[in-house]
């Protein structure tokens, strides 16, 4: 019996295999219940911790060690369509540090898709699924985590009754140059389409009364049309919502605007068009805005010259902008006295965290047409990376965090506030998780959420952090874990 208050960790290695090595990411050893042929002679360590993971969870315990093993039946049915949905985000990391502390590895994902494969005895559709940021290379990004090399392998294995695939499902590619977006490349989308969900006076976004919304790029109309007075609105994937299983598995890192990046954020991948989605509000706190922490006459100039040439004339202004852009960074800022921080990337966000919890509500709530309903529509399962790690400046430049961790459990608000504790932060100061436990119309909590057990073979006091994340600048100081906040409560298997 699935127990949702049941959270698990276990060590991993702090490394990742390579698909140089071990092409498709093959187990190193023929385990009782592995159905494909594949043995590597290459020793894959991810692969025996996703597999300890799952029955540190009590997936199928009394079968463990057989054959028979299936621990993903009491989730998955044959027939049924489970996507697996990764933190896919981008192709490189800006600073030529490891692009591996950005994205789910492709080796956490292959004994996943194992597992999935088991139980669907041969029948239904396995798909990972994301919609990664718009200026990702979907094709370098899947060479560089080893995907394209674990599809190589999987689609011989796929047959006429079990699709196997691999879909970037946004529908638009805008690829950046100098920080700005240089190009429009219409991509092939999701082939089942997408659905506007509706979540109208049901949205977390009720609770703002400024309005004035920046998307996820200078073209703000689309995202002034779907969230004004008491309009919200999403585009989500018909592959998404298709889905009788979902599978989150997202990275153990920071994050700028939420503060982490883990299941609830994670979905803002389900998303088609990118500015549907509010990243923060025009202006600054005493505008009512959170886009900067203080008000400055170059911030304001700096707003008002980005709608100006990128939103209502991108094709020349973009270059006339960057003259600006320079001049400001190289000259202006340098006279600032006060700590500034812009586009949203601060504790004082109030609006990228009402995005990806009302995304959180679709997931759980909202059927195959985008219909929400009272009763959940889907399975939900996860499974956390945390070989390697982001801190500091996630979700995009952060320093690799070598966490050696893989973490999981079946309620997205729970696994994200054990996550969150375990990184070394107090779950309760962060809007997101708050807003969770709390949010409007749809149950995204449990009761007695804080008493979640704790399933793990690693020997330590989980009330209290395991590791040592240190939180983006603009979070710094605002969200770290302290002696009182550790829960009165903890059961630990």
């Amino acid at each position: 019996m699935i127990d949702e208050l049941l959270v698990a960790i276990t060590r991993s290695d702090i490394s990742y295999p390579t698909a140089e090595k071990n092409p498709g990411f093959h187990p190193s050893e023929s385990y009782p219940e592995y159905q494909l042929s594949e043995i590597s002679n290459v020793e894959n360590p991810i692969y025996d911790s996703v597999r300890r993971l799952l029955f540190l969870l009590g997936l199928d315990k009394e079968r463990y060690g057989t054959s028979e093993w299936n621990p993903f039946g009491e989730l998955i049915e044959p027939g049924n369509k489970v996507v697996i949905k990764p933190n896919f985000v981008r192709h490189h990391h800006r600073l030529g540090k490891p692009v591996e502390a950005i994205i789910t590895h492709a080796s956490v994902l292959r004994p996943i898709m194992d597992y999935v494969w088991i139980a669907l005895r041969g029948e239904g559709e396995l798909v990972v699924a994301d919609a990664p940021q718009g200026d990702a290379n979907f094709d370098r990004l899947i060479e560089v985590n080893g995907a394209a090399s674990l599809f190589e392998y999987y689609r011989q294995c796929a047959t006429s009754s079990l699709i196997v695939e691999l879909r970037d499902i946004r529908k638009e590619w805008t690829p950046y140059k100098h920080g700005i977006i240089w190009d429009r490349i219409q991509l092939k989308g999701d082939p089942h389409g997408y659905h506007t969900i509706e979540l109208d006076s049901d949205s977390e976004f009720m609770g703002k009364t400024h309005k004035d919304y920046y998307g996820a790029d200078p073209d703000r109309d689309r995202t002034k049309k779907f969230h004004h007075g008491g309009i919200n609105r999403y585009n989500v994937a018909g592959t998404i919502l298709n889905a009788d299983v979902f599978i989150s598995v997202p990275k153990l890192k920071v994050h700028r605007k939420v503060g982490v990046t883990l299941n609830i954020k994670n979905l803002i991948g389900i998303n088609g068009e990118k500015n549907f989605l509010p990243h923060f509000t025009i202006g600054a706190p005493d505008q009512g805005g959170d886009e900067f922490s203080n008000d400055t006459w170059n911030n304001r100039v700096d707003r008002k010259l980005k709608d100006w040439l990128l939103w209502k004339h991108p094709l020349w202004g973009k270059y006339l902008y960057l003259y600006w852009h320079a001049l400001d960074k190289l000259i202006f800022r340098k006279f600032q006295t006060k700590q500034n921080f812009v586009k949203g990337d601060w504790h004082g966000n109030d609006t990228t965290w009402r995005a990806a919890v009302d995304l959180a509500k679709i997931i759980v709530y909202a059927d195959k047409k985008g219909k929400m309903h009272q009763q959940p529509q889907r399975r939900y399962f996860s499974i956390i990376d945390g070989v390697i790690g982001g801190d500091k400046e996630g979700p995009l430049t952060p320093d690799p965090e070598y966490s050696g961790v893989i973490l999981g459990g079946f309620h997205p608000t729970v696994v994200d506030i054990f996550a969150t504790t375990v990184m070394g932060f107090d779950w309760r100061k962060f809007r997101m998780l708050r807003g969770a436990v709390n949010a409007q119309k749809y149950d995204l909590s449990l009761p007695d959420l804080e008493d979640y057990k704790v399933s793990s073979d690693i020997d330590h006091d989980f009330s209290r952090p395991l590791l040592s994340f240190d939180p983006p600048a603009g979070w710094a100081g605002h969200v770290e874990w302290e002696e009182d906040s550790s829960r009165a409560v903890l059961e630990q298997e």
